[in-house]
């Protein structure tokens, strides 16, 4: 038996279908086509799984940014693939579990000196790259729903969420896709004209590193939506703080009004005058 499996969209699909059979619900089909569909986009060029190749898979999507839990579960796709169609050998599973590594952290400084290195290039596409990554909190795969339609209304859907992009951002964008000729569809495209892929994202971003003087490995979608989830947690720790402090206020107001300790009008508190009140005779 030759030890290499040819992958075609057609296998895929047949492989999806006997999933189905075997109790995958449907609920969860399109999620599973579309690590099907990564699975097939990361393949190399000639789509043959050899010996070893979907271990080197994992380690590709490692260096571009992926998570571990991302990359582990299309590992785990391309086991089922390759036991499907006969070939066990070729599977990852029991050799190889990614760890999650602990990714760096960036600062709102280090995201400033990046907008401001890719002014520098004069490349509007990677300045609007980093923003919409730090600014929207999307991964890769999302950039495809901030299209000319969602700047135009201030909004974009990805699934059933539907997320508000900033006023600033959305006219900036739109004035970008004008100069650009772009009167549809995603506002950020590859040289094809179709959605930015990730190892593109990600060499773009790394143009930035030096000029920025930003550490290579912070320069990735990764680290851009860290940073829009880690001010998101700090806008709402401060918003806490201030609705906490207000509600202090709130209660002291009403407890001067009504408080039981409180004293009245003669100086003394309810509780005072009840103390020295006497008992009521019982009849």
């Amino acid at each position: 038996m030759e030890y290499e499996l040819q992958v075609t969209r057609e296998k895929l699909e047949q492989y999806l279908e006997a999933r189905q059979q075997n109790g995958l619900s449907a609920i969860s089909v399109p999620s599973y086509r579309r690590k099907l569909e990564q699975l097939y986009t990361l393949l190399p060029e000639d789509k043959t799984i050899r010996f070893g190749t979907i271990e080197a898979l994992g380690d590709q999507m490692v260096q571009e940014g992926y998570s571990a839990s991302t990359a582990n579960m299309v590992l785990a796709v391309a086991d089922g693939l390759v036991t499907y169609f006969d070939y066990p050998g070729l599977q990852s599973s029991g050799r190889r579990e990614i760890a999650e590594v602990i990714q760096p952290e960036l600062t709102r400084s280090e995201y400033l000196r990046l907008l401001a290195a890719a002014k520098k290039r004069e490349s509007a596409k990677i300045y609007y790259l980093v923003k919409c990554f730090a600014l929207l909190g999307v991964n890769v795969e999302e950039l495809a729903n901030v299209t000319v339609e969602a700047a135009e209304v201030g909004y974009y859907r990805s699934g059933k969420e539907t997320s508000r992009i900033p006023d600033s951002l959305a006219r900036e964008l739109r004035e970008y896709a004008k100069r650009e000729g772009i009167v549809r569809g995603p506002i950020l495209q590859g040289r094809d004209g179709g959605p930015i892929q990730r190892p593109s994202a990600n060499k773009m971003l790394g143009y930035l590193a030096q000029e920025a003087r930003v550490a290579p490995e912070k320069c990735n979608p990764r680290c851009l939506r860290k940073l829009y989830q880690n001010t998101q947690a700090e806008l709402q720790s401060r918003l806490q703080f201030l609705m906490d402090q207000e509600y202090e206020r709130m209660l002291t107001s009403e407890n001067y009004l009504v408080g039981w300790d409180e004293e009245g009008e003669d100086g003394q508190s309810f509780s005072a005058k009840k103390s020295r009140t006497p008992a009521t005779a019982q009849v």
